[in-house]
């Protein structure tokens, strides 16, 4: 199952924080993302506003 999700995953720009191995089906942190490499779309000034309410 898991294996054919990865055939089926989209191609697409890799993150530089993570090592995938897509025969041993493994993914690998290489290290902490810096805020800017994170694919999330977030204001995070938002959040922080609207739970300091």
């Amino acid at each position: 199952m898991v294996a054919a999700a990865g055939a089926n995953a989209p191609a697409g720009e890799p993150v530089p924080y993570l090592v995938a191995d897509l025969s041993g089906l493994t993914v690998r942190v290489e290290r902490q993302p810096e805020r800017r490499e994170i694919p999330v779309r977030c204001d995070e000034h938002l959040v922080v506003e609207y739970y300091s309410r």
